[in-house]
């Protein structure tokens, strides 16, 4: 469930599909079966467009009043896995900074997915062609924008350490894919610190 950047409307989607979008006042404003297996919903700051990131790893946006708009565009399997080709790992994590701090640059990343793999896609629309591609090395479980929409923070569980069957976390922000630097981290940077 989330609610938009306004906070008049929550949006609860049910994992067999069952979507209800309500406004503050407790009325359902629409209600529908969108036929997919949900794991994740996420607000547009605009609160126009609706993210529904399925169980098998594809998002599907919708218009706030339920229209079917498109099937994003996602890169989220590994490379050099020939096994993995045409397939997604599972998105843990989705966060789409609010845009309540404005944007220190409109065309900077504001769209973040996290896949199991530890790879992190950061977007500028639902959109975007040429989005930012990172390896966090980590089981990613939590993505959050901060709230000027300049760093993301990164939680999980470290792959090396599950690897060897250790109980170690990890985490860190991740500096340059924010708005203040145009969401392009310099070549050879580390992309978690």
């Amino acid at each position: 469930m989330h609610w938009n950047a306004e906070g008049k409307e929550i949006c609860i989607a049910y994992r067999d599909g069952h979507v209800i979008v309500g406004g503050v006042k407790g009325n359902r404003l629409w209600g529908k079966n969108l036929g997919y297996e949900l794991s994740k919903v996420a607000w547009s700051p605009d609160c126009r467009t609706l993210l529904f990131v399925t169980a098998d790893s594809q998002v599907h946006t919708y218009t706030r009043e339920g229209m079917r708009t498109g099937t994003m565009r996602l890169a989220g399997a590994p490379e050099g896995d020939p096994a993995a080709a045409g397939k997604l790992d599972p998105i843990n994590a989705v966060d789409w900074y609010d845009g309540a701090e404005g944007y220190e640059d409109p065309s900077a990343p504001s769209l973040a997915f996290a896949f199991s793999s530890g790879r992190l896609q950061l977007c500028r629309s639902t959109t975007d062609d040429e989005p930012v591609l990172l390896e966090s090395g980590l089981d990613v479980r939590q993505v959050v924008w901060n709230c000027a929409g300049t760093v993301l923070a990164v939680a999980g569980v470290s792959q090396r350490g599950r690897q060897a069957g250790a109980a170690s976390g990890g985490g860190g922000l991740l500096p340059g894919a924010g708005p203040a630097t145009g969401g392009i981290p310099e070549a050879g940077s580390p992309s978690v610190v």
